[in-house]
C-alpha cells in the first residue's frame, strides 16, 4: 500500500466495505504521502475517505524519502475529522521528527509502532515530551517494558498491537 497510496487507499477501503465480515472486524488504515498535496485530486479523495469514517492514517516517511513535517499541510486539512496517525519507529530518523509533528498537532494521537529494545529510549523521550504520543505493543518483548510504560505514562497511552512477527523477539 505504501508504494502508491493514491491507487491503493481507495481499493483497500472498497475491499473492506464490500465484505460484511471484514468491515465488522477491520478498520482500514490510509497511507499518507506529502506528494498527495501535489497530485491532482489526491488530497480531495483522501479527505473524502477520512470524512466517510476512515480515521486511521499511516505514514511511511523513509520509504517516501520524506519527513513527517512534510505531512503537515495534509494533516491540517484532516484534523477536523479527528484522525489517528500510526508511524513505524523505523520509518522516522529519530524522535525529534515525531515530537515536532506532535507539538504542531497536539490533538492528533500519534501511535509509534514496532518499537523494540533499540527504539525504546527515543520512544520514551517522545512520550515524555508529548502527551499525544502513544506506543503499540506488537514488538515490545523486553521484560517489564509494558508494565513500565503503563506505570510511567499511563495505560491509556499503550495500544495493543498484534503486528507481524519479529525476528529475535
Amino acid at each position: 500500500a505504501e508504494v502508491c497510496p493514491v491507487q491503493s487507499n481507495p481499493r483497500l477501503v472498497d475491499a473492506v466495505r464490500r465484505d460484511a465480515a471484514l468491515s465488522a472486524r477491520l478498520v482500514p488504515g490510509l497511507v499518507l504521502s506529502a506528494t498527495m498535496l501535489h497530485e491532482r485530486g489526491s488530497a480531495d479523495e483522501l479527505e473524502r475517505m477520512v470524512a466517510g469514517g476512515v480515521r486511521a492514517l499511516r505514514a511511511f516517511p523513509v520509504s517516501f524519502r520524506q519527513r513527517l513535517r512534510h505531512l503537515e499541510p495534509l494533516l491540517a486539512r484532516l484534523m477536523k475529522y479527528r484522525p489517528v496517525l500510526f508511524v513505524d519507529v523505523r520509518q522516522t530518523p529519530d524522535e525529534r521528527d515525531v515530537c515536532e509533528l506532535a507539538e504542531r498537532f497536539p490533538a492528533l494521537p500519534i501511535v509509534c509502532m514496532e518499537a523494540m529494545w533499540g527504539h525504546l529510549l527515543p520512544v520514551y523521550d517522545a512520550m515524555r515530551r508529548c502527551p499525544n504520543v502513544h506506543v503499540e505493543t506488537s514488538w515490545l518483548h523486553t521484560h517489564g517494558t509494558i508494565e513500565y510504560l503503563c506505570r510511567e505514562f499511563g495505560a491509556g497511552r499503550v495500544v495493543f498491537g498484534a503486528g507481524r512477527r519479529a525476528m529475535n523477539g
